[in-house]
């Protein structure tokens, strides 16, 4: 079980087609996708500044966000199946097809960690491979980044959120960072089982 988070920036990029058709097409029974926040993220910061929301308020919202470009993915192939939940992603995938997590479970009516302002979908992604015991964390990436970093320079280079540290140490997965221009490379992954320029639990670049 793979979890393959989209950015949302690549709702507005001509390759995301390409993404959506590889996932569909290679990822039948393995592949869980999670939506990242798309341009609707930008106008509830906004908001967020304008009219004092708090962190309760905008996480909900931001959610949201991550909801609609979701649906937005699953039209675009009849194989990709909105989910719910946990039982819903593995009878997903049991019958062979491709999970896309619908992050509504997470709305909240009290704080909690995870409506922390500096969380991103990237943190959501990896406490979802954590709740879901999942096999690989693929990060696909629109901002160009430095490979061979570890985590913790990536966080300082702003390519992921301060508080990603927290959930992948609980992650008992490689963590993989990819360009949405290295989808050959993620074919020869799924395909191969293996990649290089994982980040272990530690930070630490290994090679698989």
């Amino acid at each position: 079980m793979w979890v393959v988070k989209l950015d949302g920036a690549l709702a507005h990029d001509d390759t995301l087609q390409d993404w959506v058709e590889e996932l569909s097409t290679v990822g039948g029974g393995r592949v869980i996708i999670v939506p990242g926040r798309w341009h609707g993220a930008d106008f509830i910061r906004e908001m967020k500044s304008r009219w004092k929301l708090d962190r309760l308020v905008t996480h909900n919202m931001l959610l949201l966000t991550g909801a609609q470009y979701g649906l937005l993915i699953s039209s675009m192939a009849p194989q990709i199946s909105p989910v719910l939940d946990a039982r819903h992603v593995r009878q997903t995938l049991q019958r062979g097809g491709v999970a896309l997590w619908m992050p509504l479970s997470m709305m909240r009516d009290i704080p909690d960690d995870l409506t922390d302002s500096t969380i991103s979908s990237d943190s959501i992604a990896a406490w979802l491979a954590t709740h879901l015991n999942a096999e690989r964390l693929i990060l696909v990436k629109t901002q160009p980044f430095f490979s061979n970093v570890n985590i913790a320079q990536h966080i300082r280079d702003g390519v992921l959120d301060e508080g990603f540290r927290n959930y992948a140490d609980k992650l008992a997965c490689p963590v993989t960072l990819l360009h949405k221009s290295e989808l050959s490379r993620f074919h020869l992954m799924l395909l191969n089982g293996s990649s290089s320029d994982l980040l272990d639990r530690a930070g630490e670049t290994i090679r698989g």
